[in-house]
């Protein structure tokens, strides 16, 4: 399987970006066993033409259950070399984006079982928090294992559960706005006004009402939905412009000063990591990265153009330019 811009392409399948879809073609259809016989999963929608024969278009759940199964068939494939050189790449090329710290937002048994292959042979540069799929953690959950298990390196967190579809393949039964990730006004912003229209998109991810309330905020990129540099995160929340150049809820920009602390100190308290990450500061952990320019003192357009030059993990120098 591949990447491009928009989106991932197997032999058989096209995956939206939102990872919320699928098109599979006719061999695909065959292989997983999807015909006119089939029915939506639980979450999930598996398209019908009029006709009743499946279109190879899967919404949500069913298109997880594709995706999981390939997965689990390319992770099954590898020995435990190929695993951990596999997360060693991965986790190498999260910290040249200045990363120290990743939380996984859909972790199976098979990836957990990656990271921890990945962290006895000394290959997991950055942290990693789980995020665990809530319908293959039934052996988590029932071992009493909580939020917080492992160690400083790789930790357990929450269990996953999807309450709704998703907004960009328009399956989310809503008519409000939710909070999304700051990189999604650059990427996904034309797509929000259309699909909410102008005033409610408006409302959308309200950064500075949110701060204003007291509600702590915690950056993220939702990669691969999106771009994973966090750079653009940060001009995202300060400008909130849409590809064709449009500003949605501009009252609701952020300062630099704000969106850092969003991506640092934000996100340390949303793992439960504010007593030794986030900030600077004797007794917390030594992860922090270097940029060649202070993003305080350039316009909030050309941050994405400053050069990463080191990320550091617990004093170790993971990656360097």
């Amino acid at each position: 399987m591949i990447w491009i811009r928009s989106a991932l392409i197997t032999r058989w399948c096209f995956y939206h970006t939102s990872f919320h879809a699928c098109v599979l073609n006719s061999q695909a259809l065959e292989i997983f066993d999807i015909n006119r016989e089939s029915t939506s999963p639980q979450g999930g929608i598996i398209e019908k033409d009029a006709d009743g024969e499946p279109t190879g278009v899967l919404h949500d759940e069913a298109m997880m259950g594709v995706f999981n199964q390939l997965f689990i068939k390319d992770i099954s494939e590898m020995n435990d070399r190929e695993l951990a050189d596999f997360c060693h790449r991965a986790a190498l090329h999260f910290a040249s984006l200045g990363l120290v710290f990743a939380a996984d937002a859909l972790v199976l048994p098979q990836t957990l079982n990656m990271y921890q292959v990945a962290l006895d042979a000394g290959k997991l540069p950055i942290r990693i928090y789980t995020m665990n799929y809530a319908l293959t953690a039934e052996a988590l959950s029932g071992s009493q294992i909580k939020t917080g298990f492992g160690s400083p390196r790789l930790r357990i967190g929450p269990i996953k559960i999807f309450a709704d579809g998703g907004m960009s393949n328009r399956t989310a039964a809503m008519n409000i706005p939710v909070a999304v990730q700051p990189v999604f006004f650059s990427e996904l912003g034309d797509g929000f006004i259309e699909a909410f229209g102008p005033e409610t998109a408006d409302r959308l991810y309200p950064f500075k009402s949110m701060l204003a309330a007291g509600i702590k905020l915690g950056g993220s990129s939702d990669n691969p939905v999106s771009e994973l540099d966090p750079r653009k995160g940060l001009c995202g929340a300060i400008m909130r412009t849409t590809p064709s150049g449009k500003t949605i809820g501009p009252e609701e920009r952020l300062t630099m000063d704000q969106a850092l602390r969003m991506y640092t100190s934000g996100s340390a308290y949303l793992s439960f990591d504010e007593h030794c990450n986030g900030t600077i500061e004797l007794g917390k952990h030594a992860d922090f990265t270097v940029m060649a320019e202070d993003p305080r003192e350039v316009a909030p357009e050309e941050v994405p153009q400053i050069p990463f030059t080191m990320t550091v993990v617990d004093g170790e120098v993971v990656w360097a330019e």
